[in-house]
């Protein structure tokens, strides 16, 4: 098939970016001729036999103006002249306005989290979304939670399929089962902002401290929401935490899994605000493929990446006490044979949920009627 993606950047970073380029990778290895439309001014990675077209006005905001879509619609159709594609598909949200201008016999729309919902009921934007829906033959959702949240903007009653995010196994399959001795510690791994739940999870490890003096909390990622990564740190000095919570900005994905492999568990405790909500959380994926369980939240897309008790845990939201309790116990089950049971089916858990097999899903939804 002749695939267009709609994206804003290629790159094995994080966010949207990760799930672009492993669908687009994963899709070209299936044999497919791939072309990318994608914002002009961001980082792409340049990956073989793929056609890119860095035309895209960056978003701002989380939505596309109607002025931007057209000046946006009129520099596509200059680049790909009358070129007819079997499929077009939107990946992130922002860009659904562009779908409706795209020449292909379908058009997909894919749904992650926030912008599922954001764009369709603020201000008058919402119009353009709406309009711009009804042009989609199918739409592809990362969790059931994110389908369930979209539903309400769905009032065209498009298709929508469900399709778990993946893991890339070439990154994790050569590390070893066990991970050698474990510190007590804990590593969160996601951006500073007030959706990933931070200051609960550093709530929990100061009460973790009081019983195991020696406990840590590992803190990878940027602090790009300047504020919200300011108040934790902040939280973090007036109660002494220095030495228990260390931040360590961002890491490349091989001092990621180092971190991994030295912690117990990982700690993403996600929370819902207003629209803003976690679609599923790749990071609890990648956790379990580097042999290490992980806790995160009910009532949001973790639900679709964590098999409470076996996987990790899954916490009410905001619940510091509930947090506490699942930290402790498996800081207490460390040393255990139960515990090494729970490593072996994370490890075996993530496997299931490949990209390949991720990108084999999405072909089958191409080829649906």
């Amino acid at each position: 098939m002749r695939i267009l993606y709609i994206a804003n950047e290629l790159s094995p970073k994080n966010g949207w970016a990760v799930i672009n380029y492993y669908t687009v990778r994963e899709m070209a290895r299936l044999g497919h001729e791939i072309h990318v439309l994608s914002a002009a001014n961001a980082e792409q990675a340049q990956m073989d036999g793929i056609t890119q077209y860095p035309l895209l006005t960056c978003f701002s905001d989380g939505y596309l103006k109607p002025a931007r879509v057209a000046r946006d619609a009129v520099r596509v159709r200059k680049a790909l002249g009358a070129a007819m594609f079997d499929v077009a598909h939107v990946l992130v949200e922002p860009y659904l306005p562009i779908l409706p201008f795209m020449k292909s016999h379908r058009k997909i729309f894919s749904i992650v989290g926030t912008y599922a919902v954001f764009p369709f009921q603020r201000g008058s934007n919402k119009y353009l979304y709406r309009f711009a829906l009804k042009s989609a033959d199918a739409v592809v959702a990362v969790s059931r939670y994110t389908a369930e949240r979209f539903a309400i903007n769905n009032t065209a009653r498009i298709p929508v399929h469900v399709i778990p995010l993946g893991v890339d196994i070439e990154q994790f399959a050569a590390l070893e089962e066990s991970g050698g001795e474990k510190e007590d510690a804990f590593c969160f791994v996601g951006h500073l902002k007030p959706r990933k739940g931070l200051l609960y999870a550093i709530k929990a490890i100061e009460r973790l401290k009081q019983e195991y003096p020696a406990v840590r909390l590992y803190v990878i990622g940027e602090d790009d929401f300047k504020t919200y990564a300011q108040s934790c740190k902040s939280y973090v000095k007036e109660h002494g935490l220095e030495d228990t919570v260390v931040f360590l900005g961002f890491l490349p994905q091989d001092e990621v899994k180092k971190y991994y492999r030295r912690c117990v568990a990982n700690v993403l405790p996600s929370v819902n605000d207003g629209d803003y909500f976690e679609g599923f959380g790749l990071i609890h994926l990648e956790a379990n493929a580097a042999g290490i369980p992980t806790i995160g939240s009910q009532g949001c897309g973790n639900e679709s990446a964590i098999i409470d008790g076996t996987t990790g845990f899954l916490c009410r939201q905001r619940d510091v006490d509930d947090l506490y309790e699942k930290m402790k116990l498996l800081l207490e089950m460390k040393d255990t044979a139960a515990y090494g049971m729970m490593c072996r089916r994370c490890r075996e858990h993530a496997f299931l949920h490949d990209w390949r097999m991720y990108a084999q899903k999405l072909n089958d939804v191409y080829q649906s009627e």
